[in-house]
């Protein structure tokens, strides 16, 4: 839970307190969704599971158009900043650890 800035591109800010300093949460919003967060978070999708790599790769893209179906859609980014955001999600811990890129799984905006 944080408060949404304004919209950068495919991205929302959030800021939540608490998080150290020079770290920024970013939600993916779209249109695009980028990455392999989600099929890679739970451990449960491995790579022995497809016939091969493009297969493979189509689930992180398959799961990132049911955000954008599921969840992102309605969702007003504009109308969110300064308001108070819910979300769960999950990231890919990189090699750029000062932004946390977030595909939302969960999102809610406060009135």
């Amino acid at each position: 839970t944080g408060v949404a800035g304004a919209v950068k591109g495919t991205l929302l800010p959030v800021t939540i307190e608490g998080m150290p300093a020079g770290v920024e949460v970013m939600l993916q919003i779209g249109p695009a969704i980028n990455g392999t967060a989600l099929r890679d978070a739970t451990g449960l999708i491995g790579f022995d599971d497809f016939l091969n790599q493009i297969e493979y790769a189509d689930a992180s893209t398959e799961l990132n158009n049911r955000v954008k179906a599921d969840v992102l859609a309605g969702f007003d980014a504009a109308a969110a900043a300064g308001k108070t955001v819910t979300f769960t999600g999950a990231f890919a811990y990189g090699s750029n650890t000062a932004v946390l890129q977030v595909t939302p799984v969960a999102l809610e905006v406060a009135p």
